[in-house]
């Protein structure tokens, strides 16, 4: 839009502060990552929203590689995502943004949460709304999509992202 609004001459600044606003974004929720002082990180939830297997212009996507550049210990997993069938324009972008990412993933959010120290919530795919509740004491949890209307019932420490 914002390319279609330039070549009609059209100004267009909210459409066009939509991508600025998005990298804050990301970039503060790899910063709550980080402050966490934790390397084990588990993404629940890859695609954009929950139930889709589109990756392109998730912006988890950059949060996970960037964390990866960095040293971290990731384990992914999205149960909308089959990993060995993405095809056409979602395999191209992960291939291109991720070509790691069959390594990472986990097989249940389960299997998630016994391999990390961070939990990060990235979708609101109904599956993850238990977690605050299956998390354990020394876990943080980092609810980019507010996945509870109680942080209290986290049962180690719950951080959520721009509310």
């Amino acid at each position: 839009m914002v390319r279609k609004a330039h070549e009609l001459g059209v100004k267009s600044p909210v459409i066009e502060s939509l991508m600025p606003s998005n990298q804050v974004q990301v970039n503060r929720a790899i910063q709550l990552i980080r402050d966490t002082g934790k390397k084990r990180v588990g993404v629940l939830g890859m695609s954009f929203k929950s139930g889709t297997d589109d990756l392109r212009e998730s912006p988890i996507v950059q949060v996970v590689s960037t964390l990866i550049g960095k040293g971290y210990e990731l384990c992914i997993y999205d149960r909308n995502i089959s990993w060995e069938e993405l095809f056409g324009a979602n395999l191209g972008f992960l291939k291109h943004e991720l070509p790691y990412a069959q390594r990472l993933k986990a097989d249940t959010v389960d299997d998630v949460i016994a391999r990390s120290d961070v939990l990060v919530v990235a979708n609101g795919a109904e599956e993850f709304r238990e977690v605050p509740r299956k998390m354990r004491a020394d876990q943080v949890l980092i609810d980019l999509v507010r996945i509870t209307d109680d942080p209290r019932e986290a049962r180690g420490t719950y951080v959520g992202i721009s509310w």
